[in-house]
């Protein structure tokens, strides 16, 4: 297996893991969406997945998970901007 590959697997794996228990913890209320926990975690996931579906050019899935990553990121930086103000 080639190194390239092996990183593949890994980013896909840790992402579509970090999403799938996100959302699990989200519908049975464990876990808000507002929380910095759960939008860290969603962030770096869909990072590592946009990366896995890099790594295989499959680009209406870099475009679904680079949306989802930087979605997360802008929501952080207004919780932050919020508390400043």
């Amino acid at each position: 297996m080639s190194t390239d590959n092996l990183l593949n697997i890994v980013f896909g794996v840790l992402g579509s893991v970090a999403l799938l228990v996100l959302f699990i913890l989200n519908v049975f209320n464990y876990l808000e969406e507002d929380s910095y926990t759960y939008l860290w975690v969603n962030a770096l996931g869909g990072l590592c997945a946009c990366l896995a579906a890099i790594f295989v050019k499959y680009w209406p899935f870099v475009a679904l998970e680079a949306s989802w990553t930087l979605t997360s990121l802008v929501r952080i930086g207004l919780k932050i901007v919020r508390r400043r103000i």
